[in-house]
């Protein structure tokens, strides 16, 4: 695994940096330190906008419904209306791509570990807040 601490940038040398020294440099400021919030923000929000340019915007409701009427399907309970594969939605592979480029992120900064909250109400909270956020994304339009 890559340590992180040391692909830091070194000091002021006297001597002209590499160019593996500057891919380190480089590595450091891009996945070494913490983003804030709203430049992610911004980057998912341009993403989306270059997605609605080309094709469609990223919408949620697709991927959870194409998952949904998949597992009912495989329970052997027949969907409302046309079933299609989930790997031909583009809101479903949109989902898992965004999942999966989150984890990756994660794992390049070396930030990954799994983490109990030390109050149990925590717990509930955070499913509760899943829970709504679900039930928001079927109620938007997208």
């Amino acid at each position: 695994m890559i340590d992180i601490q040391s692909l830091k940038p070194s000091p002021v040398t006297r001597q002209r940096p590499g160019f593996t020294s500057y891919l380190a440099g480089g590595y450091w400021n891009i996945f070494g330190r913490e983003w804030p919030p709203w430049l992610g923000g911004l980057l998912l929000g341009l993403a989306n906008f270059a997605m609605f340019a080309y094709a469609t915007p990223w919408f949620i409701y697709g991927g959870f419904r194409a998952t949904g009427d998949w597992l009912i399907s495989y329970v052997g309970i027949e969907p409302a209306g046309e079933l299609s594969s989930v790997w031909l939605n583009t809101g479903w592979v949109q989902n898992v791509a965004i999942i999966f480029g989150a984890f990756i992120a994660v794992l390049m900064a070396s930030n990954f570990r799994f983490r109990m909250p030390r109050r149990k109400i925590r717990l509930a909270e955070g499913f509760a807040g899943g829970l709504l956020m679900g039930i928001g994304a079927m109620l938007a339009p997208g």
